[in-house]
C-alpha cells in the first residue's frame, strides 16, 4: 500500500504544467503561479515547465523521453502521390446563360429557353460568359476579365480568384459583364480550373473570342433609397419598380429589359455619434401585388450556395470608406470594381487581420452582394455568410436593377445607401461583441455591448466562465468589456473579514455587466448572517457573507433571483488551509447548501487563491475538507478516490451500486490523510455511496455519494 501511494504521489509530481497568469488580478504580485496539484481542480500544478516534469520532454528527437524522437526522417520516404493537371474548360464563349436567368424563364415557361449542340438548356444573353464544366471535380475556376485598350493593351478589369460551381451542371456561366456598367470596347476573358493542390494541379488558361461592346445610352432607373420594415430580424424591403408612368418616360426600358436586383451590403460594428438607427417601417407592402412573398425570394438565385459563393462581392476597393447614409454613385466599374468579386476573398475582413493596429469600428466595410433574378417588388436580407463572416452590427445596403441585355440597356446606377439597422447574430462570441468597442465608443455602443453580453444568458455565461479557468477567454474578454466602460465591481470588506480577506487582493470579474451604463456596482464581503453549524467533515472553516449591491445599496440578487451576467469571484485562501482540500459551499437562502462546482485553486507568488462563478449571493463557507469522494470506470469496475480525516471517523464502508440502484459491491476503507484511490470489481457500476462510521459503526454524518463518470 505505502509503494502504491507514493507512486501516486509521484505521478502527482510529474503533472504540472504551466498555467497562465490571471487577469486584472493582484498587481502587486506578479509570478507564474501553480495548482493545488490534488487532482480535484483543473490547474495542472507545477509552472516550471522545464521538461522534467514529464511535460513535452526532449525536443531534439532523440527519442528519450518518450516523444516524436528524431524528426529527420532516417527511413526512406514514401513516394507521393502525382499532382494530375486539370483540364480547361473546352467549350467558352459569350452570350449564354446556363444558370441565372434560366431559372426564372423556366418558372415563367418562356419560349426563350434554348438547347445547345449538346442538348443542355441555356437562355441567350449579350454580355454572359459561360463554359463547360469537363469533370466532377472541376468546381473552381479562376475568371479574368479584360478590355483592349489602344494604347495600353489590355486592361484588366477585374479577377475572380475561386468561382465556386454548385450542383450537377455541365455547363455554367456569369454575369460578370452585365452587373456593371462598362464603357464602349473589344472585351474578352480567361478562365482555368483550379485544382485542390494535393492531388489536381490548375489547368491550362483558356481564353476567350473577343466581344465588341457598344453601350447604349438607355439606362434603367436608378432604384429609390431602400427602407426597412419589421423587426431587426427583417429584410430590408427593396423600393417598387418604377410606375407605368415613370417606365413610359424612361421609353419602358425598365418592364423591357430589367431582370433582378443586386443588393449590396455593407457593415459597421458601431454608429458614430452624428447618426442614428432607423425606426421600424410599418412594413406595408401597397402596390406590390404581393409579390415579396414569391418563392423567389428563397430560390437559388437568392439564397442558396451560389449567392455564398460566387454573388457575395469582394469589399477590397475604393468603397470601403463610404459612411452610412452617404450617397455612393462611384460605387461602379471606374472604382476598381469593388462591387463584384468573390465572396471567398476579403468581404470578411480577413485581409486587415494582420494590422495590430484596431479599426475605427464606425467605418463600414464592404459585406457582400446578392443577385436576384425577379424583376417586380423584392425584399432583402442579409445572407446567414454575412452575418457569421462580420456578425452582429449595423448593416446598410444599396440597390441597383440589372439587365438582361446590357445592349439595350444599361444597368442602373446604385440606389442611395439605406440608413443603418442594427442585426444580431447568433455566431457572435464574447471576443467578437468586445472587439466592436474601445474607450472611443460612444455611449450607446458601450450599452449595446453590454447587453449583447447578457443575451448570452446566464447559464451559458456560468459555462464559458467556469471553463477559462485561466482567464484567457470567456473571463479576458469580460474584464476587458468592464475596463471600456468602467462598469467593474468596487469591492468592499468588512465585519471582521479584512484580516483573511484583503480588499487588494479579491478580484471579481462579471458583477458590474449587471448594471447599465454609468451605474456602480458594490461588492461586499463580510461576516455570515448566520451562525457557522459545525462539521466533523470540514476543518479550518471560516463563514462569511457576499453581497453584489446596486447604486442605492439594494441586492442585485433579491429573492432567489439571478444575475444575467454571473461574477467570477478570486479569494485568497488562509494559511490554515490545505488547498489541496479546499472547498466552498453556498449557503442558500431556502436553506439548501450547494458545493461550488468548477473550483479552481492556484498560486501567485506566495498566495493559493480560490476561483470559483456565481449567479446569487449570500452566506458561504470556504474550508478543508475532511471528506472527499469521486469514482470513474476501467476496465472490470470503479476506481474510488477518496479522503477523510476525522477524530469521529474509524472506518468506512463504500457500497457500489448498479443503474438499477442493486448493490454490486461492498468494500471497507480505512482513514487517509490523503487522497486514496481504490480499485473495486464491479462491471456495471453506476454510482457509489461511502458511509463514515464511528468506533459503534454508527454515522458520523450524511453519506457522500458520487456518480461513476
Amino acid at each position: 500500500m505505502k509503494r502504491v501511494i507514493c507512486l501516486f504521489l509521484c505521478l502527482l509530481m510529474l503533472a504540472g504544467s504551466v498555467p497562465a497568469a490571471p487577469v486584472r488580478l493582484l498587481a502587486d504580485e506578479g509570478g507564474a503561479g501553480e495548482s493545488a496539484g490534488n487532482g480535484e481542480n483543473s490547474d495542472t500544478g507545477d509552472s516550471s515547465g522545464n521538461g522534467e516534469n514529464g511535460d513535452t520532454g526532449d525536443s531534439s528527437g532523440n527519442g528519450e523521453n518518450g516523444d516524436t524522437g528524431d524528426s529527420s526522417g532516417n527511413g526512406e520516404e514514401e513516394p507521393e502521390d502525382e499532382i494530375v493537371p486539370l483540364t480547361p474548360p473546352s467549350k467558352v464563349g459569350w452570350g449564354r446563360d446556363y444558370h441565372f436567368l434560366l431559372n426564372l424563364y423556366k418558372q415563367q415557361n418562356s419560349e426563350k429557353i434554348l438547347t445547345d449542340e449538346l442538348e443542355t438548356e441555356y437562355v441567350a444573353c449579350p454580355g454572359m460568359i459561360y463554359w463547360s464544366l469537363d469533370s466532377e471535380n472541376q468546381k473552381q475556376y479562376q475568371i479574368n476579365l479584360y478590355r483592349q485598350d489602344e494604347e495600353a493593351g489590355p486592361v484588366l478589369l477585374e479577377s475572380v480568384e475561386s468561382w465556386a460551381v454548385t450542383g450537377d451542371r455541365t455547363m455554367d456561366s456569369n454575369f460578370r459583364f452585365l452587373w456593371d456598367n462598362r464603357a464602349s470596347g473589344d472585351y474578352y476573358f480567361t478562365i482555368r480550373a483550379v485544382g485542390d493542390g494535393i492531388h489536381y494541379s490548375e489547368s491550362e488558361v483558356v481564353q476567350s473570342t473577343t466581344w465588341t461592346y457598344e453601350a447604349p445610352e438607355e439606362q434603367l432607373t436608378r432604384p429609390a433609397r431602400p427602407r426597412w420594415k419589421g423587426t431587426t430580424k427583417a429584410a430590408a424591403t427593396f423600393i417598387y419598380p418604377p410606375t407605368e408612368a415613370e417606365d413610359e418616360a424612361n421609353g419602358n426600358i425598365d418592364s423591357t429589359y430589367r431582370v433582378g436586383y443586386e443588393a449590396r451590403w455593407w457593415y459597421a460594428a458601431s454608429l458614430t455619434k452624428d447618426e442614428e438607427e432607423e425606426e421600424t417601417d410599418s412594413g406595408n407592402s401597397s402596390g406590390s401585388g404581393g409579390d415579396s412573398g414569391n418563392s423567389d425570394t428563397g430560390n437559388s438565385d437568392s439564397g442558396n450556395s451560389d449567392t455564398g459563393n460566387s454573388d457575395t462581392g469582394d469589399s477590397g476597393g475604393a468603397q470601403a470608406s463610404v459612411s452610412a447614409g452617404e450617397d455612393d454613385d462611384t460605387g461602379n466599374s471606374d472604382t476598381g470594381n469593388s462591387d463584384t468579386g468573390d465572396s471567398g476573398n476579403s468581404d470578411t475582413g480577413n485581409s486587415d487581420s494582420g494590422n495590430t493596429q484596431k479599426e475605427d469600428p464606425t467605418v463600414p466595410k464592404e459585406a457582400g452582394n446578392i443577385l436576384t433574378f425577379y424583376p417586380k417588388h423584392f425584399e432583402f436580407m442579409p445572407s446567414e455568410k454575412m452575418l457569421s463572416d462580420f456578425g452582429s452590427g449595423y448593416y446598410s445596403v444599396q440597390i441597383r436593377a440589372l439587365s438582361g441585355d446590357v445592349t439595350k440597356a444599361r444597368p442602373s446606377e446604385w440606389s442611395e445607401l439605406s440608413m443603418a439597422r442594427y442585426i444580431a447574430s447568433e455566431s457572435d462570441d464574447l471576443a467578437t461583441i468586445v472587439d466592436r468597442v474601445d474607450e472611443k465608443s460612444d455611449q450607446l455602443n458601450l450599452q449595446l455591448a453590454i447587453n449583447n453580453v447578457r443575451k448570452f444568458g446566464t447559464y451559458k455565461l456560468v459555462e464559458l466562465m467556469s471553463a477559462d479557468q485561466n482567464n484567457t477567454g470567456a473571463v479576458a474578454s469580460i474584464v476587458e468589456l468592464e475596463d471600456i466602460t468602467g462598469n467593474y465591481a468596487q469591492i468592499v470588506v468588512s465585519g471582521g473579514m479584512s484580516e483573511l480577506f484583503p480588499e487588494e487582493r479579491i478580484q471579481v470579474v462579471g458583477a458590474g455587466l449587471n448594471v447599465d451604463l454609468g451605474q456602480t456596482v458594490v461588492f461586499h464581503l463580510g461576516a455570515a448572517h448566520a451562525d457557522e453549524v459545525p462539521s466533523s467533515l470540514y476543518s479550518h472553516a471560516v463563514r462569511f457573507s457576499m453581497q453584489l449591491l446596486d447604486t442605492n445599496g439594494a441586492s442585485l440578487t433579491p429573492s432567489g433571483t439571478k444575475l444575467q451576467v454571473p461574477a467570477k469571484i478570486t479569494l485568497p485562501v488562509p494559511e490554515t488551509m490545505n488547498p489541496s482540500f479546499l472547498v466552498i459551499l453556498h449557503h442558500r437562502m431556502d436553506g439548501t447548501v450547494e458545493t461550488i462546482p468548477s473550483l479552481s485553486v492556484r498560486k501567485v507568488g506566495k498566495q493559493w487563491y480560490a476561483s470559483f462563478v456565481v449567479t446569487d449571493f449570500s452566506d458561504f463557507t470556504m474550508a478543508e475538507q475532511n471528506a472527499f469522494l469521486k469514482a470513474s470506470r476501467y476496465s472490470d469496475g470503479v476506481s474510488v478516490s477518496y479522503r477523510f480525516l476525522s477524530g469521529d471517523v474509524k472506518t468506512a464502508f463504500c457500497v457500489v451500486r448498479e443503474a438499477s440502484g442493486r448493490p454490486c459491491a461492498v468494500a471497507a476503507l480505512e482513514p487517509s490523510q490523503t487522497s486514496t484511490t481504490a480499485q473495486i470489481p464491479c462491471a456495471g457500476a453506476a454510482s457509489v455511496k461511502l458511509f463514515l462510521l464511528d468506533e459503534n459503526r454508527v454515522p458520523v454524518s450524511a453519506a457522500l455519494e458520487a456518480s461513476v463518470t
